[in-house]
């Protein structure tokens, strides 16, 4: 039997209802797992054991920045002081800061998919025409745009540069907090380099930030797409 969209909006409106309990729970307890997996990775132990939880920390700042995804639109934790002081705190240490997401995936929910206009906090998107008639320099940077080597470097092309370097370029005062952001994320290195060594530096911050970075800017681009 084919149901009208009317009909699938009435029997899905039953799960659009939160569950604040469960929502708590599924920000704290990633969390505290992602800080475990931090803590063990920081640890003087089998280097073995270090890579596989460097890997694992990757995978649940993933699932961090979903939770945060989903609070930005306002799915859940709505009106929450705490948990806009946590998933602040977080954007910041992710180098996602809120100024620069609220304007980029605002402009990308109200401009997806757009042949115009979609290069803010998206993906340009070109047809064969609009592609042929490009100059060269043009036709480079739209390519550039989605290779997958600019994807797989995400932490530095589109996290470190496009959300918090070329924010502050742009509108300094607007987005102070993509200076709070590199700050922060310099000094993280900085302290765990001086605390342990680049080995310490490159298990608990490039591998986990570079995977992460990596599966969000892929399923951004995959996004644009659909």
């Amino acid at each position: 039997m084919t149901r009208s969209s009317k009909d699938l909006l009435l029997a899905s409106k039953k799960f659009a209802i939160e569950h604040r309990g469960l929502s708590w729970w599924h920000l704290l307890s990633t969390l505290v797992i992602y800080g475990a997996l931090f803590a063990v990775t920081c640890l003087d132990i089998p280097l073995a054991i270090r890579i596989l939880t460097s890997v694992l920390s990757g995978l649940v700042l993933v699932r961090l920045f979903i939770l945060y995804h989903d609070f930005e639109h306002g799915a859940i934790l709505k009106g929450s002081r705490l948990a806009a002081t946590i998933l602040n705190c977080y954007g910041i240490y992710a180098l996602n800061p809120r100024s620069i997401w609220n304007r980029s995936h605002d402009h990308h929910h109200k401009n997806n998919s757009k042949i115009y206009g979609a290069s803010i906090g998206s993906y340009p998107i070109m047809t064969r025409e609009t592609y042929e008639q490009a100059s060269k320099w043009e036709r480079f940077a739209y390519r550039a745009s989605r290779n997958w080597l600019t994807i797989a470097c995400g932490y530095l092309t589109i996290f470190i540069y496009g959300m918090c370097l070329r924010s502050l370029v742009v509108n300094p005062k607007r987005h102070w907090d993509s200076a709070l952001s590199i700050v922060s994320h310099t000094g993280l290195i900085v302290g765990l380099w001086l605390l342990s060594g680049w080995q310490l530096v490159l298990l608990a911050v490039i591998i986990p930030f570079t995977i992460a970075s990596a599966t969000v800017s892929y399923t951004h681009l995959r996004a644009h797409e659909t």
